[in-house]
């Protein structure tokens, strides 16, 4: 009987804190049917900044911009999308620039890591990336660098790219 009572038990427990993790029906009945879902409702903490969003875009974009065919047109295509019609690059020293209107570039982003919100005062002025690898013809570069990016009509636009 006692083994009884303890198995008893355990099932009622384990019922219970079943019942209690299970979403309750009633909530879903009161609230009203036009109500927005939970995304439209409030920005998730952790998704990236508008202005991030558009410096991801243009470095994934760039560093896909030497495929032929599709790929690369889409790449343009992209960068154009979040960029001035001619992004003024600065690599050590050297003045480039990325003429995305035309769709070309003597410099090939290679890859990069570890951007970050670069703000003067509390005013956003674009973003640093920690570590950028870039092409110049045979020659390579690395350094950190900046995307300086402005905001139009309501977009994040990239108006200048600098390596150190």
């Amino acid at each position: 009987m006692r083994l009884f009572c303890k198995l008893l038990l355990s099932v009622l427990l384990a019922a219970s804190v079943a019942r209690a993790q299970t979403p309750s029906t009633d909530a879903a009945k009161t609230e009203p049917a036009t109500s927005a879902p939970d995304s439209a409702q409030a920005p998730k903490a952790d998704a990236p900044r508008p202005y991030v969003e558009s410096a991801l875009t243009f470095l994934r974009a760039f560093t896909h911009t030497n495929r032929t065919g599709p790929e690369g047109e889409k790449a343009w295509a992209d960068l154009r999308s979040v960029s001035a019609d001619k992004v003024p690059l600065k690599v050590g020293g050297k003045d480039l620039v990325i003429d995305a209107a035309a769709g070309h570039s003597n410099a090939m982003l290679i890859r990069f890591a570890k951007v970050s919100t670069w703000r003067e005062a509390l005013d956003v002025q674009g973003v640093t990336i920690e570590k950028t690898q870039l092409r110049l013809g045979d020659e390579e570069h690395s350094g950190k660098g900046k995307l300086k990016l402005a905001e139009k009509d309501g977009k994040w636009i990239v108006e200048s790219f600098e390596v150190e």
